[in-house]
């Protein structure tokens, strides 16, 4: 049974909900009640004239005409004017449908018409649509699930790489020669000290995909990068993607070019991984049977604090072999020189008559050079 809809200021005071409840007004379900209160009926009047008292009863036409327009409504496929109590109204496009365009026989239509308001209903294209537009929401959500995937991913990656460059920073301030080398100010503030640092820091990053080849023949008719690129395809095992390339230093002119020293060739490459494969790589022309190959060497491009610390680790590692060296060398050099010596005496007496009189000093010092 449905259930009236109240007054204007609230809901119905008895709450009636029973058969009484009928299809009033504005197309309302009312109790007689609640449509006496909205909708009053016309009162009475009277007029004085000269038969005397007469009462009459005022007709409402105009209100009468107003509610059975509103109560005809006009189909939305086929355009026919039906009742509204026999149409069906789609609650997602409000278009109104009769029995035969709902596609529902009588049956069905009339048992819907009276559970309508509480189940509501929705026509065949808002269904279709509404699928579609389903189906499109749920291809955008998986899209954004994959990107979000790809952006947790990245920022995975970006956390790690900000870990990396705070654990170099933090080992270049712990190296002392490193914390001397930074234009420190002891009236630098904050801000100047991290901006410093974060400065060395990507100086540091930006260098880290590039790399310096020394001994590569300089010819100004021919490009660098192809006269690298042709080098690596054909004395080492991989070929780097070359960003920009350039020749460090003032060009060689006619009197430096019998010095036979090119200039060293500053190569960016793609990444810093590249960069590393390359150089792991070239350690390979160490091997290389011709001369011209073995003087090549491809090393980091690094800055000037990085080379000097690196200079001052190869001091230390060639004076830890010198000390190595000497530790070692009284107990090998004293078996050394004394068959150097019987040697020298050896072939000084073999070669006594052949020398025409030569000192035998002049003789041995040369096998004391070797």
């Amino acid at each position: 049974m449905p259930r009236c809809e109240g007054l204007p200021s609230g809901p119905c005071p008895a709450g009636i909900n029973d058969c009484t409840v009928k299809n009033a007004q504005s197309d309302l379900f009312l109790c007689p009640s609640c449509d006496e209160i909205r909708f009053p009926s016309t009162q009475p009047t009277t007029s004085k004239g000269n038969k005397g008292i007469k009462t009459t009863r005022r007709t409402n036409q105009t209100v009468q005409v107003q509610s059975t327009t509103a109560d005809n409504v006009k189909c939305t496929v086929c355009e026919k004017t039906c009742a509204r109590s026999a149409t069906i109204t789609c609650d997602i496009c409000m278009d109104v449908y009769d029995q035969q365009c709902s596609t529902m026989t009588n049956a069905v239509f009339g048992t819907l018409l009276t559970i309508v308001q509480c189940t509501g209903w929705v026509c065949y294209p808002c269904r279709r649509t509404s699928k579609s537009k389903l189906e499109s929401l749920q291809v955008k959500q998986s899209a954004t699930i994959d990107e979000m995937a790809v952006v947790t991913s990245t920022m995975e990656q970006l956390r790690c790489d900000v870990k990396t460059i705070e654990n170099k920073l933090q080992n270049l301030m712990q190296t002392p020669s490193a914390a001397q080398s930074l234009p420190l100010n002891p009236e630098m503030s904050d801000a100047d000290l991290k901006f410093c640092i974060a400065k060395t820091v990507q100086d540091i990053n930006r260098r880290d995909s590039n790399v310096i080849v020394n001994g590569l023949p300089d010819d100004s008719e021919v490009n660098d990068e192809t006269v690298f690129t042709t080098f690596c395809e054909e004395h080492l095992s991989t070929k780097p993607c070359v960003v920009w390339s350039r020749r460090l230093g003032r060009p060689v002119n006619s009197d430096q070019s019998t010095t036979g020293r090119p200039r060293r060739l500053l190569v960016k490459l793609r990444s810093a991984e590249v960069a590393s494969d390359l150089r792991r790589a070239s350690r390979s022309l160490r091997r290389s049977p011709d001369e011209t190959v073995r003087s090549v060497y491809i090393n980091p491009d690094l800055t000037r604090e990085q080379a000097k610390l690196a200079y001052e680790e190869r001091q230390k590692r060639h004076a830890s072999r010198s000390q190595q060296s000497v530790c070692q060398h009284p107990a090998g050099d004293s078996a050394r020189s004394s068959s150097v010596r019987s040697n020298a005496d050896t072939g000084t007496k073999q070669a006594g008559a052949a020398d025409d009189g030569v000192p035998h000093d002049q003789q041995v010092a040369p096998l004391f050079r070797q």
